[in-house]
């Protein structure tokens, strides 16, 4: 994995979405888990993390399906918090996907599909913009 001023790429397919969350009147976030699955010593592994999205980049989610192959941008955050009952200092994390791009591919088999496939293949060009998306 390449990192690119502190965000990270990762593959996996969508799990599930939750609905957006007005958090406050400023301040909206989603959050999604992609399922990931690696290979290591023979083994596999399956792990599902969970990412959030903020503002309008929670609208992203809106065009990938569950089950679809993607890649995700994401950035650690964290920051320090004094405790609600006074004991003292809190560590809170979370990881903030920044970019979705689907990782879909069709192969066409009839007139029909390759017609289809055009589009799909436009499609898959405008996800390779800075947002990931065709919007």
């Amino acid at each position: 994995m390449e990192e690119k001023n502190n965000y990270y790429p990762i593959l996996g397919s969508l799990y599930k979405k939750f609905d957006a969350v007005q958090v406050n009147d400023t301040f909206r976030k989603r959050e999604f888990v992609l399922e990931v699955t690696s290979e290591w010593n023979g083994k596999t592994y399956t792990e599902l993390i969970t990412f959030e999205m903020i503002q309008d980049a929670c609208d992203k989610l809106d065009y990938v399906e569950f089950g679809e192959p993607i890649e995700v941008m994401f950035a650690l955050r964290g920051r320090e918090y004094d405790k609600k009952d006074g004991s003292g200092k809190g560590y809170f994390n979370s990881i903030k996907a920044t970019h979705i791009t689907s990782k879909k591919v069709v192969v066409p088999k009839t007139d029909v599909q390759a017609s289809a496939q055009s589009v799909n293949n436009a499609v898959n060009e405008e996800f390779d913009n800075d947002t990931g998306l065709p919007f």
